[in-house]
């Protein structure tokens, strides 16, 4: 996203679209995610409850 000056700026993804990332594939539970200009967490340090119980088991 452009803001004033031409600046890129970086809007994390909602809570939405990090848990369809999360359901893409298990792998993407280590994707970076940038909230801000030297910020950063993991997708797995930002979902509640990533590991859910199976089904059958």
């Amino acid at each position: 996203m452009a803001g004033r000056g031409g600046a890129l700026r970086v809007v994390p993804p909602c809570g939405r679209y990090r848990e369809f990332i999360r359901q893409i594939g298990p792998g993407n539970l280590d994707t970076e995610v940038v909230l801000g200009p030297r910020h950063s967490r993991r997708l797995r340090e930002l979902l509640p409850y990533q590991e859910w119980p199976s089904a059958y088991g």
